[in-house]
């Protein structure tokens, strides 16, 4: 999402302030776009202390801005995968075969 952001020239739109909602309103979509079941946007507007009507109205700017395009191709997962990997310091082989989503 950040590069994303980043290549449409909107990544200072992300700072402390926004992250939150940010990560909701994440939330929300990949639960509906691949979960069978998910909470309803009452419960996940109250855990973050929004309204139902202003976290839907997120999702759809949401998905607008990422043109509905949810998913990454195996490339870009295999270079996220080996960055955040290396980041947290855990070999890439102990992470097992996770398979591509």
């Amino acid at each position: 999402l950040i590069d994303r952001l980043d290549a449409k020239g909107f990544a200072h739109l992300i700072h402390n302030h926004s992250i939150q909602l940010v990560f909701l309103t994440a939330l929300c979509v990949a639960a509906k776009a691949v979960e069978e079941f998910q909470l309803p946007n009452s419960i996940m507007a109250a855990i973050g202390g929004i309204t139902t009507a202003h976290l839907k109205a997120c999702e759809m700017d949401f998905v607008t801005f990422l043109d509905w395009e949810l998913g990454i191709n195996e490339e870009a997962f295999g270079e996220y995968m080996h960055f955040l990997t290396c980041k947290a310091g855990v070999p890439v082989e102990r992470m097992g075969n996770i398979g591509f989503l």
